[in-house]
């Protein structure tokens, strides 16, 4: 690692930037946010997405725009990514693999048609596992992704239509049949492991010991897995349309309810969902994938549906695009959102931005050269070379003033802080440990 700091100020101004006010990372002679966690997002004045799947900052709200596509042979009805493949459900042309890894670009890899009608699809290492109508159950093998061939399979009774993963266990939605547990510890070899009678599932999600299945009219059932071999019911909420698909995310399930749009339930009892909130889309909800703060919902022949979910209590729209045909599947992640859209095949939507730069919020006078930072709590600490360090309130970004100083020996340099304690660098003075459970202290 280079010995140059993080930060160095070559100029006597101090300039703040709301982005790295407070530090998440340390470094030699400062501090870094790498906008893994929200933790010290100050939300006050930080409207800006903290992007943690990709530690990254984005503008939000941003209009969405196409930035590629790839017409599927079948019709597109569900996807999931893993790398940089996406993997679609092609309905009657069974499984599609798409390289994403340039979105303006997306290419087909290799595909294969299976039995019946690919209605969903789960990855997990070399699998990919399919949920293909009446055939039940198909395992993939996809080590190359090209060249994709059948491992094994498991006919279950009724009419496959989602299938999520955990563990050994693949969860299938299996309509009239309801919830069917595979295990799939051996893939060419799946069996039953167990199974329970929700009425018409056809999509589902896990969190946790719990699996929540969208059951068409018949709402949101939430069930016990804790035990895959005995799913028992735990809650269930009889939503106001048809359930076709549900995502959870952290204390709330987001359901895709048909004419009603966006149902939000609160789980944190899963023995009793209560509804939060809702937001009524354009046409048909029909999937839902969060992602950050926003729900993005495939809403049939209205395309795209970005709502904002800061709130879940009041879901509000923050954006839309209105794909070429009826949109099916969706799943966001990142910058993007893949949209499944039936007879026109995978739609890439551009759905956020990159702040190219921080935008400076405030800065101070100090007596010389700037050459090394820290922060700590309201306080910046800053080594101001023959001058010795001195410390800024900077409680308001916009308007630092001056809260202590001390004039070192030396030449004042970086900085790291531990606890109450700075450790500053004093040139040929050495190492000076300054007390700052006070930092007005001087």
């Amino acid at each position: 690692m280079s010995s140059r700091p993080i930060y160095s100020v070559r100029l006597a101004v101090i300039s703040l930037v709301l982005l790295t006010l407070t530090p998440l990372a340390a470094g030699a002679g400062g501090w870094i946010e790498d906008f893994s966690t929200t933790q010290f997002r100050n939300t006050t004045v930080t409207t800006a997405w903290w992007d943690t799947l990709s530690s990254e900052l984005k503008l939000n709200p941003f209009q969405p725009n196409l930035v590629g596509s790839y017409n599927t042979p079948g019709y597109a009805y569900r996807l999931t990514l893993s790398g940089k493949y996406a993997y679609i459900a092609d309905h009657l042309s069974g499984l599609a693999i798409v390289d994403v890894s340039d979105p303006a670009g997306p290419s087909l890899v290799g595909s294969y048609d299976i039995f019946s009608y690919a209605r969903g699809v789960a990855v997990a290492e070399r699998y990919a596992f399919v949920a293909d109508g009446a055939a039940g159950l198909m395992v993939m093998l996809i080590t190359d992704p090209g060249g994709a061939t059948i491992a094994g399979s498991y006919d279950t009774p009724g009419v496959a239509y989602d299938v999520v993963l955990a563990g050994n266990y693949a969860y299938v939605a299996d309509h009239t049949s309801g919830l069917q547990v595979i295990d799939i510890s051996i893939p060419a070899f799946p069996t039953l492991a167990g199974s329970y009678a929700s009425s018409y599932s056809i999509g589902l999600d896990i969190a946790g010991d719990f699996l929540y299945s969208a059951n068409h009219s018949y709402g949101l059932d939430i069930i016990d897995i804790s035990d895959p071999t005995n799913p028992v019911l735990a809650g269930n909420y009889d939503t106001d349309d048809n359930a076709f698909s549900v995502t959870v995310a952290g204390n709330y399930a987001y359901v895709a309810d048909g004419l009603t749009g966006l149902v939000v339930l609160d789980i944190t009892d899963p023995a009793n969902p209560v509804l939060a909130g809702g937001y009524d889309t354009p046409i048909l909800a029909r999937d839902v994938s969060i992602n950050g703060n926003y729900a993005y919902l495939a809403d049939y022949n209205s395309g795209l549906q970005i709502i904002d979910i800061t709130d879940p209590t009041n879901p509000t729209l923050a954006g839309s695009y209105d794909t070429p045909h009826y949109a099916f599947g969706v799943e966001a992640v990142g910058e993007y959102a893949f949209v499944a859209d039936y007879d026109s095949g995978l739609q890439v939507i551009h759905i956020a931005d990159l702040i190219p730069n921080p935008l400076p919020a405030g800065s101070s006078a100090v007596p010389d050269r700037a050459r090394g930072v820290a922060v700590t709590g309201d306080h910046l600490m800053v080594g101001c070379g023959n001058s010795g360090v001195f410390v800024m309130d900077i409680s308001d970004p916009a308007n630092p003033t001056l809260a202590g100083s001390y004039d070192t020996d030396g030449a004042a340099w970086y900085f790291d802080i531990q606890g109450d304690y700075a450790y500053q660098a004093d040139d040929s003075n050495g190492l000076n440990v300054f007390d700052i459970s006070d930092p007005r202290s001087g």
